[in-house]
């Protein structure tokens, strides 16, 4: 949407505020998590905690992403999140990065019926 209605440059900026939001959000953590461009507009987070550090960091990670959004912009930055977790050392990066592919379209489909009603 961005690239499309004010261009690339604007884009190529919002991508640098996201994931200098994502860096902030994970900064905290003793070891510091993966964060790395996945391709487009995605990312990948890959961190080693539990239930709590993951909550806290995608409630970080919403907050950052909002504080994006100002007066000065013309669009609002917004985010949906897919997790996906390891519970077996045989499990593929592969099956991994899919299972939060499906998670992160859940969460997609259900921001936009929110956004519809």
């Amino acid at each position: 949407y961005i690239n499309d209605n004010f261009g690339h440059i604007e884009g190529d900026l919002v991508l640098k505020e996201i994931a200098d939001a994502l860096k902030k959000a994970c900064h905290h953590f003793k070891r510091r998590p993966y964060i790395a461009r996945y391709g487009g507009d995605e990312f990948i987070i890959i961190i080693d905690g539990n239930y709590n550090d993951i909550t806290n960091l995608m409630i970080a990670i919403r907050k950052n992403i909002q504080d994006l959004n100002t007066d000065k912009k013309d669009y609002n930055i917004n985010i949906s999140i897919g997790l996906s977790r390891c519970d077996d050392q045989n499990e593929t990066i592969t099956s991994l990065i899919h299972q939060a592919d499906q998670n992160l379209y859940k969460e997609k489909m259900l921001h936009k019926q929110f956004l519809q009603k």
